[in-house]
This record gives C-alpha cells, sequence and structure tokens, in this order.
C-alpha cells in the first residue's frame, strides 16, 4: 500500500504534466474546428440566426380583415351560403408547442359622440388551438363582432378586432396583432369591396345585394301596405291584379298633397357614377316623402313583398315563381321597376316620370323602353333567369330579380 510521501509524490508528478495535456487537448480542438471549416460544417451567424428565428407557431394573419365592410352588408358578413364572400375575418395558426394553445379574439368599435352605437361582446371569444399534427394549420372559427347604430344618421368608424395567442396557462403571449376594419355608415352602397383574400367582390354580389333594401323590416312600410290593400281588389285574375296593384301603389306614393317627391336629378344617388351612393331605408323614405329614382323603386318593391305577407288573395299571384319582379337601372340614368310572367311579356314603371305623371301613360312608355333593351342585350334575360343578376358597369346597365337573386345570394335585410 503505498505510503503518504509516495501519494505525494505521484500527485505532484502529474500536477507537472497537466499543462502540457491542457495545451494537446487544445491543439486537438483547434485542429478540429480547422477541418470543419474547410469541410464547411462549422455552425455559422446565419445559422445560429436562422435557429433562433424557429418560432413555436406559425400565424398567417395576411388573410385577416377587409379594408371596408357597408354597414348595411352587416347581417350578411359571415352567412356560409354558396356565393357569399363576405366573413369579418379569418386566420390560420401551426401550433408546434408541445401543448394546446389559446387564441382571444376581441372587438373595439371607435364610439365617439358622433356614432351613437350599442357594443355586444360575445362571450365565446376564446378558443383552443390544438397541437398542429404533421404541421396542418387550424383555422379560425367565425366570430361576429355584435354592435349596432342607435341613430339613423351617422359617420363612417373603425372596427378593431384584436388578435392574441398566449400559452395553455395565459403567461405567454406568442402572437398579439390588431386588423382594423372601416365601417361605413348606413345608407352607403359600394361597388368597391375587397374580400379578406385581396380579390374584389363580385358585382353579381353586390347587384343582388340591393335586395337588402326590399326585404328589411320596417314598420313604416307594413303600415303603408295595409292602407293600399285596405283600398285594393283583389279578386282579379293574375296579370290584371299585378298590374292593379303597381297602379294601387303609383297612385299612392306620388299622387296628391303627401306624395313623395322623386329627384331624378339627385347626381349623389345615381347607381353607376359615384364610388359611393346613398340609398335610405324604406321606411325612412316614407317617412321624408323624398326619393331618388332608386330609392322609389325599392320603396314598391318592399310595398310588394309586404302586400304577398298579409294578403293569401295576392299571395296567390305574386309570391308564386311565375311573376318576376326586376330592377332596372339603365345607362341613361333611369329607374324601372319591371314585371313579368314566365315567357311573357314586359311590363313597367319609369321612377325617373313618377312624380306628376299618369301611370298608364308611364307604362306604356316603359314597355316600348323594355322591349328595345331586350332586343339590345339578348344575354340578359338568360342571366336573370340563371342567376337573378346582371351587371355590365361599363354601359351602366344593371337588372336584379328581386325574389331570386335574394334567395340565390342568401341577402339578409338591413340591420
Amino acid at each position: 500500500m503505498p505510503t503518504t510521501d509516495e501519494k505525494n509524490g505521484t500527485m505532484l508528478q502529474f500536477l507537472k504534466t497537466w499543462p502540457g495535456i491542457i495545451t494537446q487537448i487544445l491543439v486537438l480542438v483547434s485542429t478540429l474546428l480547422g477541418l470543419l471549416k474547410m469541410c464547411d460544417l462549422l455552425p455559422t451567424a446565419e445559422w445560429q440566426k436562422a435557429k433562433q428565428d424557429v418560432t413555436p407557431l406559425k400565424v398567417e394573419p395576411g388573410k385577416i380583415t377587409y379594408e371596408t365592410i357597408p354597414y348595411y352588408l352587416k347581417n350578411n358578413v359571415g352567412l356560409e351560403t354558396r356565393d357569399n364572400p363576405l366573413y369579418w375575418f379569418k386566420f390560420w395558426v401551426q401550433n408546434r408547442t408541445n401543448a394546446d394553445l389559446v387564441v382571444r379574439i376581441t372587438f373595439q368599435l371607435h364610439e365617439r359622440a358622433d356614432v351613437p352605437v350599442v357594443v355586444r361582446h360575445p362571450d365565446d371569444n376564446v378558443f383552443t388551438i390544438p397541437k398542429s399534427k404533421d404541421d396542418a394549420w387550424w383555422p379560425s372559427p367565425p366570430v361576429e363582432p355584435r354592435f349596432e347604430f342607435t341613430a339613423e344618421e351617422v359617420k363612417d368608424t373603425v372596427l378593431n378586432v384584436n388578435v392574441e395567442i398566449l400559452s395553455w396557462d395565459r403567461k405567454t403571449s406568442y402572437y398579439a396583432n390588431p386588423a382594423r376594419i372601416k365601417i361605413l355608415s348606413k345608407n352607403k352602397f359600394t361597388w368597391d369591396i375587397r374580400t379578406p383574400e385581396g380579390g374584389m367582390v363580385s358585382r353579381d354580389f353586390l347587384a343582388a345585394s340591393l335586395t337588402a333594401w326590399v326585404f328589411s323590416e320596417e314598420n313604416a312600410v307594413r303600415k303603408r301596405t295595409g292602407e293600399i290593400l285596405s283600398r285594393f281588389r283583389t279578386s282579379d285574375g293574375a296579370p290584371q291584379l299585378v298590374d292593379r296593384w303597381f297602379e294601387a301603389c303609383f297612385e299612392n306614393l306620388f299622387k296628391g298633397v303627401e306624395g313623395i317627391d322623386v329627384d331624378a336629378e339627385t347626381e349623389g344617388r345615381k347607381l353607376f357614377q359615384r364610388d359611393i351612393v346613398e340609398i335610405r331605408p324604406t321606411g325612412q323614405v316614407l317617412a321624408q316623402r323624398e326619393a331618388s329614382p332608386l330609392e322609389a323603386a325599392l320603396l314598391i318593391g318592399a310595398l310588394s313583398r309586404q302586400a304577398v305577407l298579409q294578403s293569401g288573395n295576392v299571395k296567390n299571384v305574386m309570391g308564386k315563381e311565375e311573376l318576376r319582379v326586376v330592377l332596372f337601372s339603365l345607362p341613361e340614368d333611369e329607374t324601372i321597376l319591371a314585371w313579368s310572367f314566365k315567357k311573357g311579356d314586359w311590363e313597367g314603371i319609369s321612377m325617373n316620370d313618377a312624380p306628376g305623371g299618369d301611370y298608364r301613360l308611364n307604362k306604356e312608355k316603359t314597355r316600348i323602353r323594355l322591349e328595345k333593351l331586350m332586343r339590345m342585350e339578348p344575354g340578359l334575360v338568360d342571366a336573370l333567369s340563371s342567376k337573378g343578376v346582371f351587371v355590365d358597369k361599363r354601359k351602366r346597365l344593371l337588372a336584379v330579380d328581386l325574389k331570386k337573386a335574394k334567395r340565390d345570394y342568401g341577402i339578409q335585410g338591413l340591420p
């Protein structure tokens, strides 16, 4: 067994040789690094940065929002229909962590003194993002901001959509990004709306959306319809009943001291001459007793819809598919409300000539105008039959079958 002196001697000898060992190790490491560098295997600064950039999740927020939403389309946003391109926002997340994540979505509408609004926050704006399998993307669920304006005249405003992605324990925030949606004030129609993917919303859909004014629920329209029906004979046959109904509307709305003044020279409301067109609700038109030709046509369409709801005899004729009621906007900024039975002749009345005019003379003049239009645009009737709309913005020509366009495009009434 070694003595204490022998142990001390061995340790002393080891300490004397340790610097040489260290030196040999350093030389070996230096040689190895040199070989790695020569073989381009040494981790570079760029490689280190790339490693740092690997995040636990990926988010595609580029598909998050519209630039603009007109308030009149609020009831259509988020509806899952075949031809409806509208939703408030969507985004996709790839969760590459080892646990579920949480996404929290909140809304904030700019509330100013000139924007009276009620905001109702839903309670279900927190969702779980499961861990991605095979790098799958998780789509955000549809979420609707609950708000409504509480006055007729309000200015444009902005809706903020705040999206935050958190760890399951809510202690770590991986992502926080607000989206901004411009909300056009009530009564504004525009042809310029982009989808969240960046494309344009189709003109066919926007043309069909004009039926929102016809199918909105207005107490004043229901009341006025009842007044007209109370003095209206409903026992005639189909063509006679339809003709007499539109004549009754014409006489009730535009004749006498209480008649509605139709201003055909209202530049701000011409459908194809401006980017944004003002279209007031039908109840407001009745209350203010003034209208553009377009507003007047939509008002008669709304009265006709209510007549179908209020009268069984009217429903038996005007509620059937054989009757088509079509809104026309023509190149000369003329608005016509027309009707036709399937494979029959077209009749109609011009809203531009409504004030002070005679119904029979108006209808005869409009019939000739429609016959000429059908000859010049042979594809118009086929388009109305197949999809309920025809739009040629270059020619400033539009036609909307009020019933078919509403049904096929899933248009809802005004909010």
